[in-house]
């Protein structure tokens, strides 16, 4: 056994040399670097898996995984990514990793593929029969309709048990990974946010309340909003930053309203409405929104998400206590709500081989309990957010995301965004600019959806 062993080790250094060569790994090349196994040749990929398929076939033939069928015989796990994993993996996560390489008899490769590029890759790579990664992160949107009608991605129902706890618990697996009924797309516990920025030392300087200690009291509301706004226009201080599109979109999330919902339009609901005339009453008034700039205090105020934390704090220029709150409530909203366009789960391209024991193994490189996986992702947060306050409206924003999908639908974005737009200018009214547009974007739903 013990030689086995040692030659089992040896095996898989000159297998792991062999596959650098056309298994683009993150934890090696550098973001700019796109070279991954769909550049080179099958012939090659196969002569490198022969080499050491059978020194380890003894060894892996008496586990228990080949038994089961979950052995995947030094066959790497490609997990396609558009960020570098070096640093990034903590020394437990790397000690787990090692636990999951050893027990599968893989070896687990970060496949590096620009956030721009993740669908066209997966399509090319597809149509090339080497799909560029065994299990790849994409956005929701790119993947529902568009992905799976076409035929590019594996549906997950019999490679994963639905009723294990690790899928079964996370909500986001489970109302977001599915189409048509059928599973495609899983997650880690969903630790992402969208909420406002805050220049909390600008708004102390101008005598108002704290967003933070009005949103503890449930008290963090439109209303309030507007008068913070008002208090910093008399200081010369525009509220908001000016991304009409944006603003408005997750204004309408904020009074428990959507743009799409159950495939039909929504944005012309009361909820949806009172948001985009709220928005309007902030853009019309002129003086309320200004250019980005919570550095440099040209506004108070800005929409961001969880990863945008890094660019305030990492900035040597942000001097001022920076603030991180929900957006406010809207009138006919009961809680706060975070509206989420980037949802990001985990795909697998249609003909991946050895797919169910991929599943397996990927599934133990991670933490998958929601609470602890949620303390993982604090941990690594603690160093941008900074403060309790932030830290404690990170941590709640976890269990509150709602789901933005118009982009799903080819077309509809275009429509929505330019009449929000033109709406935001002043140059038509709210209830006009959707209603002209109401016939067009239903459409490009059941297009989409090839009704």
């Amino acid at each position: 056994m013990k030689n086995r062993w040692l030659t089992l080790i040896f095996a898989a250094m000159v297998t792991a040399a062999v596959f650098g060569l056309f298994a683009s790994d993150s934890r090696q090349s550098s973001p700019v670097s796109n070279t991954s196994q769909d550049s080179f040749s099958d012939d090659a990929y196969q002569r490198a898996k022969q080499d050491t398929a059978i020194i380890i076939q003894d060894e892996a033939s008496t586990s228990p995984q080949a038994e089961e069928g979950l052995d995947l015989q030094g066959e790497p796990l490609r997990i396609g990514q558009w960020w570098a994993m070096e640093g990034e993996l903590t020394a437990e996560e790397l000690e787990r990793q090692r636990r999951v390489e050893a027990k599968y008899h893989t070896r687990v490769q970060y496949v590096h593929v620009p956030l721009e590029q993740a669908a066209s890759r997966l399509i090319t790579s597809s149509i090339a029969g080497q799909p560029v990664a065994d299990i790849m992160m994409l956005e929701v949107n790119w993947a529902f309709p568009k992905l799976v009608e076409e035929g590019y991605l594996q549906e997950l129902d019999g490679l994963i048990d639905l009723n294990d706890p690790k899928f079964s618990d996370n909500p986001i697996t489970m109302k977001h990974g599915k189409f048509r009924g059928k599973q495609y797309g899983v997650t880690l516990p969903y630790s992402e946010a969208n909420g406002l920025y805050y220049n909390k030392t600008l708004l102390q300087e101008a005598g108002v309340q704290d967003p933070y200690e009005l949103q503890e009291k449930g008290e963090w509301t439109w209303s309030k909003f507007m008068t913070i706004c008002r208090a910093l226009k008399k200081k010369g201080t525009p509220c908001l930053a000016d991304y009409p599109v944006e603003n408005t979109t997750f204004f309408i999330y904020s009074n428990d309203g959507a743009v799409v919902e159950d495939n039909k339009v929504a944005f012309d609901s009361p909820n949806a409405m009172e948001a985009i005339e709220f928005m309007r009453k902030l853009y019309d008034a002129g003086d309320l929104i200004g250019e980005e700039g919570i550095i440099e205090r040209n506004v108070a105020f800005a929409y961001g998400y969880r990863w945008d934390a890094l660019g305030y704090s990492g900035n040597p220029a942000m001097k001022d206590e920076l603030g991180y709150v929900f957006y406010p409530k809207g009138p006919r909203a009961k809680d706060y709500i975070v509206p989420y366009q980037k949802m990001n789960l985990w795909f697998m391209p249609k003909g991946t081989k050895y797919a169910k024991a991929k599943w397996a193994a990927w599934s133990e490189l991670y933490e998958m309990d929601m609470e602890k996986g949620f303390n993982v992702r604090l941990e690594k947060e603690k160093p941008y957010f900074k403060s309790e306050p932030n830290m404690k409206t990170l941590r709640k924003m976890f269990d509150r995301i709602k789901l933005v999908e118009y982009t799903s639908y080819i077309g509809f974005k275009e429509l929505y965004e330019e009449s929000v737009k033109e709406i935001m200018a002043c140059r038509q009214s709210p209830e006009w600019g959707m209603q002209q547009i109401k016939a067009q974007a239903q459409a490009a739903i059941d297009i989409s959806l090839k009704k």
